[in-house]
C-alpha cells in the first residue's frame, strides 16, 4: 500500500525523470528512513543515482552524534555517497525561533550539497501529518490562502516530497513489516517547541472531540487551496500578458 502511494505520488506529480541523481535528506528518523528504502525500491526502475545527506544540528549532544552515525552506517551499507556537516547551534536570543533557524540552515546545506554533486532532485521525508501541523501552525499565525496551502509536493522543481500523502502510522507499519530500524528524536517530546505542542496536544484533541480524520481533512484542504492559488496565479499571468504587455 505504501509503495503504491509512493509510486503514484511520483507519477501524478512528475517528481522524477529517469536517470535523475537524487539527494536524500536523512535525519535517521522513521520518515526519512522509509524515504531511503522506498527510493531503493525504485532505483533500478528509474535508473536513479542516489546520495545521502545529513546535517547534525548538535542540539542533543551524544544523541545527535548517534543519529549521524546511524545515517552514515545505512549509507555505507547500501554503498551510497554520504555527505554530512556539523552545525553550531546559535545563541537563542540572537537568532529568535530556533526551529525556523534550523530549518533554513538545513535547506541551505541540502542545496549546497546538491549543487556540489550535480543532483537534480532533493527528496524530503515530510508526511501528511507534517502537512496538517503546518496548516494549523499557519492558521494560528493568521496566514493567507497561500500559507494555508501548506507544503507543496515539489518546490522549484528540485525539492520533492513523495511521502506527503502518507500518515506517520503507515510509515511505521511499512518499516516494521520490513523489520527496519530507525532513530527516535527525544526533542520531539519537548513541549517548548510550538510544532510539538500542535502535534502532541492540539491535533489529538481535535481528533478526539471534533473529527478523528482531522489530519486527512487538513491535508486535503491544503491541497485544494494550493490548486486554487495556482489557478489564480495562472489567470493573473494570462491577464498580464494579454492586457499589460
Amino acid at each position: 500500500m505504501i509503495f503504491e502511494k509512493f509510486l503514484r505520488q511520483i507519477k501524478d506529480h512528475q517528481l522524477l525523470c529517469k536517470g535523475d541523481k537524487v539527494l536524500l535528506a536523512l535525519s535517521g528518523g522513521a520518515d526519512s528512513t522509509a524515504l531511503l528504502h522506498l527510493f531503493l525500491e525504485i532505483k533500478s526502475q528509474y535508473h536513479l543515482k542516489l546520495a545521502v545527506a545529513h546535517l547534525n544540528h548538535q542540539f542533543r549532544g551524544n544523541e545527535s552524534r548517534a543519529d549521524a552515525a546511524f545515517v552514515e552506517s545505512i549509507a555505507n551499507y547500501y554503498a551510497l555517497p554520504f555527505i554530512t556537516d556539523d552545525l553550531s547551534p546559535p545563541i537563542k536570543s540572537r537568532f529568535g525561533n530556533l526551529e525556523n533557524w534550523a530549518r533554513q540552515k538545513r535547506y541551505q546545506f541540502l542545496q549546497k550539497v546538491a549543487d556540489s554533486i550535480l543532483a537534480q532532485k532533493i527528496a524530503l521525508g515530510h508526511t501528511q501529518n507534517d502537512q496538517a501541523e503546518t496548516v494549523l501552525l499557519r492558521l494560528l499565525r493568521g496566514s493567507g490562502t497561500l500559507g494555508l496551502a501548506g507544503m507543496p509536493v515539489s518546490r522549484g522543481n528540485r525539492f520533492v516530497r513523495p511521502l506527503l500523502s502518507m500518515k506517520r502510522e503507515e510509515i511505521r507499519m511499512y518499516l516494521n513489516s520490513h523489520e527496519l530500524s530507525w532513530r527516535e528524536d527525544s526533542s520531539n517530546e519537548n513541549l517548548q517547541f510550538t510544532r510539538n505542542r500542535v502535534r502532541l496536544k492540539l491535533i489529538p484533541s481535535l481528533e478526539k472531540f471534533f473529527n478523528p480524520k482531522v489530519v486527512e481533512v487538513l491535508a486535503r484542504t491544503a491541497e485544494n487551496l494550493r490548486g486554487d492559488s495556482e489557478t489564480l496565479e495562472c489567470l493573473i499571468g494570462k491577464f498580464w500578458r494579454q492586457y499589460v504587455h
